[in-house]
């Protein structure tokens, strides 16, 4: 399958980094949503 995803890295307080992605489909269903990736 193939997609888009814009990312907008923010980094915490904790100086860890998170991701806030908007991410879509681009075959099949087209679907889209939302992803909050933050690293450990």
């Amino acid at each position: 399958m193939t997609g888009k995803c814009h990312s907008r890295p923010i980094l915490l307080p904790s100086g860890k980094l998170q991701l806030h992605e908007e991410w879509q489909w681009t075959c099949r269903d087209y679907s889209k949503g939302r992803s909050i990736i933050e690293e450990q």
